[in-house]
């Protein structure tokens, strides 16, 4: 799923993601995702919809990046 939601960023709608497990790295991602403009709606526990429509172009801060073990996916 680390990789599978940077991969979002390429649609153009949005996109249901389930079956995402509970770790930092996901929870670093989806931050990141919204950070970038994302919309992100939790449906249950281990489900998210994500809304990259709204994503607009910038650089990930060293902040942001070093909480992500797989950040180059971004």
């Amino acid at each position: 799923v680390v990789a599978i939601l940077p991969a979002v960023i390429l649609c153009d709608g949005v996109c249901r993601i389930e079956n995402i497990p509970n770790i930092s790295d996901v929870s670093s991602a989806l931050d990141i995702l919204a950070s970038l403009g994302a919309r992100i709606q939790s449906v249950n526990k281990s489900t998210v919809e994500i809304d990259p429509r709204g994503i607009q172009p910038r650089v990930i801060t060293h902040d942001q990046a070093r909480l992500m073990r797989a950040s180059y996916y971004f």
